[in-house]
């Protein structure tokens, strides 16, 4: 399951690994005998059951909440399943060494893969060409995750524990996890992110403090504070302080979204959208925080401000209560925890479940466990995956629709849409394929392809600069000004959007 976390997004699109990973959670838990089953209390199912709920229908992005909440199921299993096996050390040094050797796909991409990676961008849509090619150009690995932060967070997250393995070998033996800090370190340098890098480091150092063989003392948060060095030379942005620049952006636009929202928020993933009519929202160019707490804030509003205080709270102590019986989790814990203060790793299953995983397995065992806790979770599980694999087909079919011949293009993206109608990702595509070839009798079918989807993103500024060219496009010049214009006012920053008002001005 860690290792599918790990290297499945080589191997299958990002939906797909999220289908195998729910599946393969599924039965993980329905395998384990009820004697061994150990859960958390019901109330850690049924409360975010409850927010993600009550904020669905006032959710200001749709997709992106069908697309994050198996991270909830996936949480809660992989901190049952923790706690339930009690995992011994061969286990967790599997994991190091599958993490570890990760690295070797960030340093294939950082000697020449990303610039292979370039002919597969031109075959995406305009939009995530823009963004796609602008991420390879920074010549950043993101090794087998798609963020380059996040898989040196990962790197981080793991060093401890290769540690502790280093600590329990003698002799000879102690060259493979040595080999394997070291090419975790590779990894971490071939991601230059200046964040994971420093944890990475803080991480050696915070488990080698006082323990562990000398000479390694020294060598290791040497070797990490160089490459640190070496990572602080190579980025160009620092010298613009361009990181620090976009996190308080994007700070201060999602304390913004919480005070517009503050009782149930925007809904999960919705701090984007939302934040468009922000006073800074031409220059938030991720619809993420790059703070979970204050992400969460903003999407669940003060409503779910007690749940995830707890949550945070529980972590906190936990690792603090660790921290003389085994240091390697506690700092393990740590790392990832703070890594959350600046970025929103949490939001990615590959560093959530191993995090929850480990909690979960070094945790006190709770006293008595809920016999509804893993069926409903398992069929939540179930639903997750189903919907998962629905995605993963629709992105599927979309890609194979941008290999075919533009009179073709658009039938099969009809279809691909029809699979999942929660996504507007695919009509939106449609649309600006009818506009490029200038199919009229496409022209009415794709609007109301367009108008079917309007709940997906009641706010979304591109759905109606969308429904204002197609209407354009059918000489109603009216209804198309109208739309014009409410796009302008969803995202009044956008002089596209200012052009395309004074174009349909009737």
């Amino acid at each position: 399951m860690v290792v599918l976390c790990f290297w499945g997004a080589l191997v299958f699109s990002r939906p797909w690994v999220v289908t195998l990973a729910c599946i393969a959670t599924a039965l993980g838990l329905l395998a384990l005998p009820k004697a061994q089953r150990i859960s958390l209390p019901l109330p850690f199912f049924l409360v975010p059951a409850f927010l993600l709920a009550l904020t669905f229908p006032m959710a200001f992005d749709h997709q992106r909440v069908v697309e994050l909440v198996p991270l909830f199921p996936l949480a809660l299993a992989a901190w049952s399943w923790g706690a339930s096996q009690r995992f011994g050390e061969g286990f967790w040094r599997f994991v190091a060494t599958a993490g570890a050797a990760a690295s070797l796909v960030a340093l294939a991409q950082a000697l020449g893969g990303l610039q292979a990676a370039g002919d597969a961008v031109a075959l995406l849509p305009p939009a995530l060409r823009e963004v796609g090619a602008a991420r390879l150009a920074t010549g950043r690995a993101f090794g087998t995750l798609p963020i380059p932060g996040h898989f040196a967070a990962l790197q981080a997250l793991l060093a401890p524990l290769l540690i502790a393995w280093l600590k329990q070998t003698q002799g000879w033996r102690r060259f493979l996890p040595v080999g394997l800090l070291v090419l975790s370190l590779a990894g971490c340098l071939a991601s230059r992110s200046l964040l994971g890098t420093g944890l990475w480091v803080l991480a050696v150092v915070l488990t080698l403090y006082r323990s562990g063989p000398r000479p390694l003392r020294v060598l290791l948060p040497a070797a990490g504070l160089a490459a640190l060095a070496l990572v602080l030379f190579l980025r160009e942005d620092m010298a613009r302080f361009e990181p620090l620049a976009l996190r308080a952006v994007n700070w201060r636009v999602a304390f913004w979204v919480f005070l517009q929202h503050p009782w149930v928020g925007v809904g999960l993933g919705g701090v984007g959208i939302a934040g468009l009519t922000s006073p800074w929202g031409e220059h938030n160019i991720t619809p993420f925080a790059h703070n979970t707490p204050l992400q969460l804030l903003a999407e669940f509003g003060l409503l779910g401000l007690p749940f995830f205080l707890a949550l945070f709270f529980l972590a906190f102590r936990l690792a603090f209560r660790l921290w003389l019986a085994d240091r390697p989790t506690a700092v393990a814990l740590l790392v990832a925890l703070f890594h959350n203060f600046f970025d929103f790793s949490f939001y990615e299953p590959a560093l959530l479940f191993p995090f929850c995983l480990l909690a979960g397995a070094r945790s006190l065992q709770p006293e008595a466990t809920s016999r509804l806790f893993f069926p409903l979770l398992s069929l939540l599980l179930g639903g997750a995956a189903v919907v998962a694999a629905l995605q993963a087909r629709t992105q599927g079919m979309a890609d194979q629709a941008r290999q075919q011949p533009p009179e073709q293009q658009l039938n099969v993206l009809l279809r691909a849409a029809s699979l999942s109608p929660w996504r507007l990702a695919e009509p939106m595509e449609a649309a600006w394929l009818v506009v490029q070839t200038g199919d009229r009798q496409k022209v009415q079918l794709v609007e109301e392809l367009l108008d079917r989807r309007a709940w997906v993103a009641p706010q979304s500024a591109s759905w109606a600069q969308a429904k204002a060219t197609l209407l354009l496009l059918q000489g109603r010049k009216a209804e198309a000004w109208a739309w014009a214009r409410e796009a302008l006012r969803r995202a009044p920053f956008r002089r596209d959007l200012a052009e395309l008002e004074q174009q349909c001005r009737p």
